[in-house]
């Protein structure tokens, strides 16, 4: 460390430069020679630099550099101490990090508006894995149709919320959707804490999240709809019996009139021929 301190005054200017530093800050060589080695970051970021070149830091860290110009940008520095001719030298890679922190800025942007979908969305949403069918995220809406909270949810899976004698399906269903072949699965049947069946449809596809890809399904309560068509159904079904019967008894009444027409042809003739 002494001599980090003593030596401070050989490696706190800077005796050299690439092309590419160049370029980036607006300096030219014979502006960068001399010049003091916290001079290329911004003042509230140089007792840092000072700091790392004392201690002879060699972790990546980061900083804002300062250009010619007056302009700034985020760059990463990572430097390592080197005894050169009896000399302390400090050689200092500097990279701009301008584009992945604008990546970094819109990643973050683009899930807090996934987060704010995702929790105020007027339809279920459950993120699970595709292997176990474990649920990973479930939203407020789903919670509510369901009766259950966030915390038991995600203790359950696929299995879990759907009547047994239709888990096959559901199962073969949620796979379909998991290897990509399907994306709608309809009129799929789900069990409500109290064991009460309502009736949803699943829209679902594969989501990355993180380095892990999961199944993001969004599920729509179509109680309401199914109960109607049921309805309908009945009073279908009950008309077209009705309609069954109704023919049928107008049938045998047209037989009817045809007999009692052919009888009376017969007694008309028999009457003639006395």
């Amino acid at each position: 460390m002494q001599r980090l301190r003593r030596s401070f005054s050989q490696i706190k200017v800077s005796i050299d430069q690439n092309s590419r530093a160049e370029k980036i800050f607006g300096y030219s060589y014979e502006e960068a020679i001399d010049r003091h080695g916290t001079g290329w970051i911004i003042p509230e970021d140089r007792e840092q630099v000072k700091n790392n070149m004392l201690l002879g830091h060699e972790k990546p860290y980061e900083v804002t550099a300062l250009r010619k110009d007056g302009t700034t940008f985020p760059a990463e520095i990572q430097a390592r101490m080197f005894d050169y001719k009896g000399r302390l030298i400090r050689v200092t890679a500097l990279r701009d990090i301008s584009e992945s922190k604008q990546a970094e800025e819109t990643l973050r942007e683009s899930e807090e508006r996934f987060r704010m979908i995702f929790k105020n969305s007027i339809d279920g949403i459950i993120v699970a894995d595709p292997e176990t069918k474990k649920f990973i995220h479930v939203n407020p809406a789903i919670c509510k149709t369901l009766d259950y909270t966030e915390e038991e949810l995600t203790q359950m899976s696929v299995v879990d919320i759907h009547p047994k004698n239709s888990l096959e399906h559901v199962v073969s269903e949620f796979e379909a959707q998991a290897r990509g072949e399907k994306l709608l699965a309809m009129n799929l049947p789900f069990l409500k804490k109290d064991g009460t069946i309502i009736y949803m449809d699943v829209n679902a596809s594969m989501v990355k999240m993180g380095e892990k890809h999961s199944v993001m399904g969004v599920f729509r309560d179509i109680t309401e709809r199914v109960k109607a068509e049921d309805i309908l159904k009945k009073y279908h079904d009950e008309l077209e019996h009705k309609v069954k019967e109704r023919t049928f008894e107008l049938d045998n009444a047209l037989k009817t009139i045809q007999r009692s027409e052919k009888e009376l042809t017969q007694r008309k003739s028999t009457l003639e021929k006395l």
